[in-house]
């Protein structure tokens, strides 16, 4: 089979198709796999449907959510030069493959943002969590948890498989006290989500809303200064369990307060304070 080189940045690649690996097969369909140097690292990458890109890496890359944190470091590769993670790239307003949280332990997000949904009792999709840089993302405890979940921008998830994962965590140093204080920060986030979502007035859900966004989608816990452009009113909509048009009327309350602005380049936070406060 032909492959074609060509040059990615600094580095070289070849294209080549052939069969997806045996544990991601997925109906015995071709996929892309693209090997490339750069640097130290050797990258492997094959597609899952349309819309999700995984691959895997020799060791860290650039812009790893856990070096960042001084997390799991001895899972991606800052000890002993091999990344135990495997990285997920979905396009911007995909659905994250059912199959992405139902085989992995759990992911870190590593750009973007991953709003989480779970299924009611009637069966329609409920946004319960939103997610960005260095936030973690549990993987479905069983096939019959309805969660899912879509990417809000280029989303970028660095996934543990749940093969193996119980033995790389036992044998990496730090790292299971490192997941126990994520999934706490998780479960706060949710929570306050949730306390959120009970709020009596639609200007209180939205103006504790942006808050929360601004705090919590923030790679390094200082508040932002500017909710993702990408980030937009249907998704606050879901979030805070509105319509579309009560949160572009909310939102236009909170500009002439003078506590964010509407613009192309995302909703910036005039006063962070003045938003938390009750």
């Amino acid at each position: 089979m032909e492959a074609r080189t060509i040059g990615i940045l600094t580095g070289r690649c070849r294209l080549r198709h052939e069969p997806r690996p045996n544990d991601l097969s997925h109906g015995g369909a071709d996929h892309v796999r693209l090997v490339t140097d750069l640097g130290a690292i050797r990258a492997y990458q094959w597609r899952m449907g349309q819309v999700c890109t995984m691959s895997s890496y020799s060791r860290a890359c650039p812009g790893c959510p856990a070096i960042a944190e001084h997390r799991f470091e001895d899972l991606v590769g800052a000890g002993r030069g091999a990344c135990t993670f495997r990285v997920a790239t979905i396009e911007d307003r995909a659905y994250v493959p059912p199959r992405l949280l139902r085989e992995n332990t759990f992911a870190l997000v590593r750009h973007g943002v991953f709003v989480r949904t779970r299924d009611d009792a009637s069966g329609e999709a409920n946004a319960v969590d939103a997610i960005g840089p260095g936030g973690l993302v549990l993987g479905a405890a069983s096939e019959e948890e309805h969660v899912g979940g879509y990417a809000v921008g280029h989303l970028v998830l660095c996934v543990l498989p749940r093969e193996g994962a119980a033995v790389a965590l036992a044998a990496a140093d730090g790292s299971v006290g490192d997941f126990v204080a994520l999934v706490e920060r998780a479960r706060t986030r949710i929570e306050r989500l949730s306390e959120i979502r009970a709020r009596p007035t639609t200007t209180g859900r939205i103006k504790a809303l942006v808050a929360l966004l601004a705090e919590t989608l923030a790679p390094n816990g200082t508040p932002l200064a500017r909710l993702p452009a990408t980030l937009q009113q249907r998704d606050l909509a879901k979030l805070a369990a509105l319509r579309h048009e009560s949160v572009c009327r909310a939102l236009g309350t909170l500009e002439r307060r003078g506590l964010v602005q509407r613009s192309a380049d995302g909703l910036a936070i005039l006063d962070h304070a003045a938003l938390n406060a009750a």
